[in-house]
């Protein structure tokens, strides 16, 4: 994507219009339902600040993670509590702003029709139309305002209806982005334009949609590395021994195929030199122990001591370096102990622009209190990812779009 001026919300005279805000409300949570880690919201409440000032009426719109419909196409009660807004609503209000919940869009519309009201919407992926991108669903959300505000930058790689269907259901005039996901699309475009050596570390647990994003990027990077658990299904395309370690079996096939064009083109793909491993399970780590190999009954943890020093002649010389997918657990503080290194290791660059990716990276991080002032923290780790490798995303396409869609308006 060339360099682009991006319409931000700041930019736009909204004072007194309705405004529909794409938020981000997939916030960690804990076991009773609450809000565990709030970066996401706190990154949204920028946005919603500002257009109070402007006494905007708002319409929250967002999604919770990814529940399943059953044939009446409702939730399961138990994707209900797992995933309800209800508990955004209530993190609102201690944050000293009163937010009505909507169970529905017509309640939303009953709703909103107090000027400088707040009404936060339930669920996105409740509604059926959602997942599926469908326009009706998309029609019936673009009569909730009469301004388009994108904040949710970790879904913009999405095909989902909020995300590529509603925002070319408004002028480009109507549409914006919010304070967050303006200063995200900035930094990201910034650095594709570097030609910098920038050093991926990737991890976490979302193997499927990062396979092919890693296929463009260790093409375009200084160096690669695959940490735990994601390494795990590489290992087991070159079969050696994962023991009982995560490993998605749908994906060999293309992380042999990965490794083999990384092979041809020589591209700096890395794997790690050694592992913190259990012999119990990742969820209950007992018995760490540090090994070059996985043995057959053990869980890979982490990357090891060696992994880390290996990496510090890739560190030192990089000018960029993003890190997605945390390792071990903040639950078991011991499992978290190399990670911690390798963070630190990579502190000692002074001049590089470092990035964390990826909001369960992001829960990890703030769980260890780790000092974060010289990165920059972005939570959409799919969403960063595929920007890197294709320049673009589904929902940028949309908000970027020259007209208005008469398609589905018709």
């Amino acid at each position: 994507m060339k360099h682009c001026n991006y319409q931000s919300v700041e930019s736009l005279s909204l004072r007194n219009e309705k405004i529909i805000l794409r938020a981000d409300f997939d916030a960690p949570r804990k076991l009773d339902h609450t809000i565990e880690d709030d970066f996401r919201l706190k990154e949204t409440l920028k946005t919603v600040i500002f257009l109070q000032q402007q006494s905007c009426t708002l319409i929250l719109i967002g999604h919770a993670g990814n529940p399943t419909l059953m044939s009446n196409g409702t939730p399961s009660p138990e994707d209900y509590k797992n995933y309800t807004l209800r508990p955004v609503v209530a993190w609102f209000k201690k944050q000293g702003i009163h937010a009505k919940f909507a169970a529905t869009l017509e309640e939303a519309t009953q709703k909103s029709t107090t000027s400088q009201s707040i009404v936060i919407l339930e669920n996105l992926r409740f509604f059926s139309g959602e997942k599926k991108c469908d326009p009706t669903f998309a029609q019936s959300l673009r009569k909730l305002g009469t301004y388009f505000i994108q904040d949710a930058f970790a879904a913009m790689h999405r095909n989902d209806c909020s995300v590529t269907l509603l925002p070319i259901l408004f002028s480009p005039e109507k549409r914006g982005f919010g304070i967050a996901t303006n200063t995200t699309l900035q930094l990201l475009t910034k650095i594709t334009h570097m030609h910098a050596k920038t050093t991926y570390l990737i991890g976490g647990a979302k193997i499927r949609t990062k396979l092919p994003l890693i296929q463009k990027l260790m093409l375009k990077s200084h160096a690669l590395l695959i940490t735990p658990p994601l390494c795990f299904t590489f290992m087991r395309a070159i079969h050696q021994e994962t023991g009982t370690s995560l490993v998605d079996q749908t994906c060999i096939p293309l992380a042999q195929s990965i490794i083999k064009n990384a092979n041809k083109d020589h591209a700096p793909l890395l794997f790690p030199l050694d592992f913190t491993q259990t012999t119990s399970t990742f969820e209950n780590p007992q018995n760490l122990t540090i090994t070059e190999t996985i043995a057959p009954h053990a869980c890979g943890i982490s990357i090891g001591p060696k992994t880390i020093d290996f990496l510090k002649k890739y560190i030192e010389k990089s000018e960029i370096i993003i890190l997605n997918g945390p390792q071990g657990t903040s639950h078991f503080p011991k499992t978290t102990l190399p990670f911690q290194d390798l963070l630190n290791s990579i502190n000692h660059n002074k001049h590089a622009i470092k990035i964390l990716i990826g909001g369960d990276t992001l829960a990890e991080i703030h769980n260890l209190h780790f000092d974060t002032r010289n990165w920059e923290l972005i939570s959409g780790g799919g969403a960063t990812l595929a920007f890197l490798a294709n320049h673009t995303l589904p929902g940028l396409k949309a908000m970027l779009s020259a007209s208005i869609s008469t398609t589905i308006l018709n």
